[in-house]
C-alpha cells in the first residue's frame, strides 16, 4: 500500500492487488466519505447479514476509486501545490482518490476497470487541450 501525502493531507492511496494481506485491511481515514478495504480470506469465512443504519453526512469533495480488473492503466495524481505523481496500475490494483486532481491513460488494449465514486460528481477539465483525441 502506498499513500500520496502532501503537507499531511492524503490525496490518494494505491493498493497493489498482489500485496493484499490475509484478512480484512482498511485503507484511508475513518473520516473520509469513501471507505474501502480489501478481503483476503479462505473458504468458509462468513460475514453476518447486516444493514447500515441511516447516517446523514456531508461531503465537501467527490471521492473516487478505480479498480483495474484487466490490463494496465496510468494514473496521474496532482496535488494542490502542483506536484504530479505517475502511478502504473495493473490488473488487481486499486487507487482511491480523496482530493486533488487525477487523470488516466489506458496502457493496454482491452483494459477493464471499475470506477466507484461519491455522487453527484461534477468536475472540471484542468487541461482540456491535453486530453485524448
Amino acid at each position: 500500500m502506498r499513500y500520496i501525502i502532501e503537507d499531511g493531507v492524503t490525496y490518494s492511496v494505491v493498493v497493489e492487488g498482489d500485496l493484499i494481506p490475509y484478512g480484512t485491511e482498511w485503507y484511508g481515514s475513518d473520516n473520509e466519505p469513501l471507505q474501502s478495504c480489501s478481503w483476503n480470506w479462505n473458504k468458509g469465512k462468513a460475514f453476518e447479514v447486516h444493514k447500515h443504519f441511516n447516517n446523514p453526512r456531508e461531503s465537501n469533495y467527490t471521492q473516487e476509486a478505480m479498480v483495474v480488473m484487466k490490463g494496465k492503466l496510468m494514473c496521474l495524481v496532482k496535488t494542490e501545490k502542483g506536484r504530479v505523481h505517475d502511478i502504473i496500475l495493473n490488473a488487481g490494483d486499486m487507487i482511491v482518490h480523496y482530493r486533488g486532481a487525477h487523470g488516466y491513460e489506458i496502457l493496454e488494449n482491452d483494459t477493464k476497470c471499475y470506477e466507484i465514486k461519491t455522487g453527484p460528481a461534477p468536475s472540471i477539465l484542468l487541461y482540456p487541450d491535453k486530453g485524448p483525441a
